[in-house]
């Protein structure tokens, strides 16, 4: 089985960089990005603008391929900004020969389609963008056409809103901002739990992820702090989704009013006794907040102003020339 280092060194002879992980760079004037799947598996993410992406069009892409020849080449998704092909690397095959024969088909099957290189910008829409950077697009990091004015003018504004956070955000208005969202969350839970009688992981990640706008909007200082105080806020809110839960199925099956039911459970849960009779489903909500946690943990790790900043440092520096663009004298890599 190939190494990442044996397949990135085949891609670096065609003029590819590698950063964080993942190789970038252009195949037949294509920007992609390659990143590692799964042991000898890895995706390619090819920059496209499709006049429409669906379902139908991701079959005929996989039809197209599969009538290639070509094994372990598959289509895994495709949307409005680009085409991620996951790409098999068998023992018997060297790394180079193998990324000439999927990519130069993969390529072709785009262009056969009427998918040419992307040529706007990823932050502008702007036609003929004269660069390239990598770009955090939903779950994937794609190598796409970017405009260097408007990167330069995105990273200028990012730079900006850290000094003024830095300078003026406050832990104590961010706090306030956390429990409010906090409050967002669980309320979108108990209408899962009493509603339907369901409990999901995904419902509990929208608890960290209300709190982290909370916090933002409220103007919190963005720096690790930011982070912990939303953790500890989630981890509340589990004795108190289920302080409210009890509440709410003593209002609806008991008919008490608002006030009596909180005054009860309140007085319920400084009972030993009960607290005991509940530590069962008090450590089931724990166990989901925690996999609420790790489902939100990209967001939330992502929102400090250190990951801010280094995402707009990553872009600038990983910033190439657009092969497509035509303000350009004489071509920078013509197709092949």
């Amino acid at each position: 089985m190939p190494t990442p280092e044996e397949i990135y060194s085949a891609l670096a002879v065609r003029g590819f960089s590698t950063a964080g992980g993942r190789c970038f760079g252009t195949w037949r004037n294509y920007a992609v990005c390659f990143t590692r799947y799964a042991a000898s598996t890895y995706t390619a993410c090819v920059a496209v603008r499709p006049e429409k992406a669906s379902g139908a069009l991701r079959k005929t892409l996989r039809t197209a391929i599969k009538g290639s020849g070509l094994k372990n080449l598959d289509i895994q998704q495709v949307n409005q900004n680009f085409v991620v092909a996951t790409i098999g690397f068998p023992k018997d095959e060297a790394p180079d020969a193998r990324l000439s024969s999927c990519m130069d088909c993969l390529t072709g099957v785009l262009r056969a389609n009427g998918m040419p290189p992307a040529d706007t910008c990823i932050l502008s829409g702007a036609p003929h963008p004269d660069s390239l950077c990598l770009t955090a697009l939903g779950n994937f990091v794609s190598f796409q056409p970017v405009s260097s004015t408007a990167l330069r003018s995105q990273s200028a504004a990012i730079q900006q809103r850290v000094e003024e956070n830095e300078n003026n955000g406050s832990r104590a208005l961010g706090l306030i901002g956390a429990l409010l969202g906090m409050l967002v969350g669980v309320a979108a839970n108990l209408l899962t739990i009493i509603g339907i009688q369901r409990i999901y992981a995904f419902a509990f990640a929208l608890v960290p992820v209300a709190a982290m706008f909370g916090y933002k909007l409220f103007k919190g200082k963005m720096d690790k702090g930011a982070v912990i105080t939303v953790l500890a806020v989630s981890v509340l809110a589990v004795p108190l989704m289920l302080y409210l839960e009890y509440a709410i199925y003593l209002m609806k099956d008991g008919g008490a009013a608002l006030g009596d039911a909180l005054s009860y459970v309140a007085a319920l849960f400084t009972d030993p006794g009960f607290l005991s009779d509940v530590a069962t489903e008090l450590l089931q909500l724990l166990v989901f907040m925690a996999l609420g946690v790790f489902v939100a943990w990209r967001f939330l790790s992502s929102q400090t102003n250190r990951t801010q900043l280094g995402s707009a440092m990553a872009q600038q520096e990983s910033m190439r020339p657009n092969p497509n663009y035509t303000g350009y004298q004489t071509p920078l890599n013509p197709e092949e």
